[in-house]
């Protein structure tokens, strides 16, 4: 009798330690003496068709760009001096007075150099401000603060994604997390790991425009979900058996 209790007990504490999280699952760059030997190129944020470019023209002489401004029917919408242009399917937005400019791979510092070569014909000094103004990312999973966040300075890396979202959960697999990203309207996807600083080098490291990033639950957290939707029925058979054992033994 005394034996089946501990076999019992010893059950019940197998499926506990079981779902316990290693340590190696949880620390972040394990290899971190890695990281001064890395060199980490940030690439530039190109444009895509789909997105929103806000651009602010200005110069000396204010009234020299009013033809460059849209007017109040445009399709454009303005709004504090920025003016919103959505890149086409062909990959041009459609400025006044210049017509149709190809901006589609380009940086926002390219365009911002190619319109204004172009309009420094017409405007005297001209001063460009271009940014794109639909960046933003998703956040999904194990984290702590789940959702959208729009990105106001085009530039941000999976380790600020993170702590926007406010970090990965105690339960969040630091060896899996995906990355899932559509350029020319085509999906591709990486599986980036949180343990080694190889992730810097990573070409999803940076992230771009309506990047989704997804944490999956470990496997400390599978398995206690499991053990949390059934610990409760295991217990009861168990007593009931130690229960059914003390009547016959007697």
């Amino acid at each position: 009798m005394k034996g089946i209790l501990i076999s019992s007990i010893s059950l019940i504490l197998l499926l506990v330690v079981s779902s316990c999280a290693n340590k190696k699952d949880v620390l972040y760059f394990q290899d971190i003496e890695k990281l001064q030997n890395l060199d980490i190129n940030k690439p530039d944020l190109l444009v895509d068709t789909g997105d929103i470019l806000s651009i602010r023209l200005s110069a000396l002489n204010p009234e020299s760009t009013l033809p460059f401004q849209p007017i109040s029917n445009s399709t454009e919408s303005s709004s504090g001096g920025l003016t919103n242009f959505l890149v086409d399917p062909d990959g041009n937005i459609q400025y006044p007075v210049l017509g149709n400019i190809y901006v589609k791979g380009k940086s926002t510092r390219e365009i911002t150099q190619v319109i204004k070569d172009t309009i420094a014909s017409f405007v005297k000094n001209p001063v460009l401000q271009v940014r794109l103004a639909n960046f933003s990312i998703s956040i999904l999973g194990e984290v702590n603060a789940p959702g959208n966040y729009i990105i106001p300075n085009e530039s941000i890396t999976v380790l600020d994604a993170l702590a926007l979202a406010g970090d990965m959960t105690i339960f969040g697999k630091r060896q899996g997390v995906k990355v899932i990203r559509t350029t020319d309207n085509q999906k591709t996807y990486a599986e980036l790991d949180f343990t080694s600083v190889d992730l810097i080098n990573s070409p999803y490291f940076y992230l771009k425009q309506n990047d989704v990033i997804i944490v999956s639950p470990n496997n400390a957290q599978v398995q206690t979900s499991a053990v949390n939707r059934n610990i409760s029925v295991i217990v009861s058979l168990v007593g009931l058996a130690i229960s059914v054992l003390t009547v016959i033994a007697r």
